[in-house]
């Protein structure tokens, strides 16, 4: 995770507690004042920080002096300060609009490749290194990412969000530099470009692959999703509906560590007190925090530690669910704004449906669902807190 995805974490702080905020209203501090000061600090600490990034570059070309290109330079001389950065952590599609809030002038470019390409990429990613990605999860990653930032535009506006075809900066380099250059007030140079020509990694493809084991529902909604983020000629004014929908999930996601305030409502409405609940934590231990239940990381290995749902298939979920409710799991709570999101997992959540009961829901909030088994031929009642 890049320095801007951990920064994220100074914008919930700042965006959360009320009664603080209050205090400080009072002061004639307003949060966007705060948030620009918190904003202005991680700036201020990115650029006091570049001679020892410079230096960690340096030893890094002496121990692999193979891997350096004249094309990729944090500095090329005094006379080029290049006091505009740039972070391009993966995690950041999922916080435009807390970055947006801490940096107002930021511009965000997001870019789109055919939802198919990616797939076959990320499931051979482990090729590299990278995690193993089943067909399924990896037309999911493609979903949350492309999904988290086409709703970002729409609520921003396409004045700070440009979207950019993948396939436009492959075979349209130059062209495509040039806009993104002007898209964020920066003249036009040739080196920018340059580094076009250099693979930094890419995950090793058989030939012949093809990913036809896909949920086909899946597929269907990646593609849908991609006529829509591929057209590129379609911009946005700011939505305030979208960005109301953006800082509701900013204000359930500013609480720290733990379940907000609306989910441990549910929490308490639906499930008794000594019960044992597998949370979809996304690896936050502190969502575990359950007032006297019994919280287990679901998914998890066979020593109780979270791994992450996204490497999982749909059949690798259930089969595990079954086997924690056969070792005593009476519940399942899915929080929607934090943790993994497994209420995106289609196959999944049918599985859920089709044998279990929905007992608690709070719209883009959280799910809980009841482990014990429904009646055959019983309608399942869904209640709603």
């Amino acid at each position: 995770m890049g320095p801007i995805a951990h920064a994220v974490a100074i914008a919930h702080a700042a965006g959360s507690a009320r009664g603080e905020r209050s205090q400080l209203s009072a002061m004639g501090v307003t949060r966007q004042a705060l948030m620009s000061a918190f904003g202005r600090a991680i700036n201020d600490v990115v650029i006091g920080h570049r001679k020892r990034f410079e230096e960690l570059a340096h030893s890094a070309a002496l121990r692999a002096p193979d891997h350096v290109s004249d094309n990729f330079q944090i500095s090329r001389s005094q006379d080029e300060p290049k006091e505009r950065w740039v972070d391009g952590t993966p995690e950041n599609s999922f916080y435009m609009y807390e970055l947006s809030l801490l940096f107002p002038e930021a511009r965000f470019v997001h870019i789109v490749r055919d939802p198919h390409a990616v797939a076959r990429s990320l499931v051979h990613f482990h090729s590299i290194g990278g995690a193993r990605f089943a067909p399924d999860a990896a037309y999911r990653e493609w979903l949350r990412n492309v999904r988290d930032c086409y709703d970002a535009e729409v609520a921003l506006g396409s004045e700070r969000v440009l979207r950019v075809r993948y396939e436009e900066l492959v075979e349209h380099g130059p062209a495509v530099v040039g806009r993104l250059l002007q898209f964020v007030g920066e003249p036009y140079v040739e080196e920018c470009a340059a580094t076009l020509g250099v693979r930094i990694n890419a995950s090793v493809i058989p030939d012949g692959a093809n990913l036809d084991d896909v949920t086909p529902e899946l597929s269907l909604e990646a593609e849908a999703l991609a006529a829509a983020a591929l057209d590129t000629t379609v911009r946005f004014e700011p939505d305030a509906a979208a960005r109301e929908r953006l800082e509701n999930r900013l204000a359930e996601r500013s609480f720290g560590p733990g379940l907000s305030p609306s989910e441990r409502n549910v929490m308490r409405q639906s499930m008794p007190r000594d019960a044992i609940v597998l949370v979809a934590t996304g690896g936050d231990g502190s969502l575990l925090e359950l007032e006297g239940r019994i919280g287990l990381h679901f998914p998890q290995d066979s020593s109780g530690a979270h791994i992450r749902a996204e490497t999982l298939a749909d059949s690798e979920l259930v089969k595990l669910l079954e086997d924690l409710r056969g070792s005593g799991a009476e519940f399942l709570m899915i929080p929607l704004t934090k943790g993994d999101s497994l209420h995106t997992r289609t196959e999944f959540v049918e599985y859920l449906r089709e044998r279990f009961t929905q007992i608690a829901t709070e719209t883009g909030i959280v799910d809980v669902w009841s482990l014990a088994v429904a009646s055959p031929g019983n309608p399942q009642e869904q209640g709603r807190t």
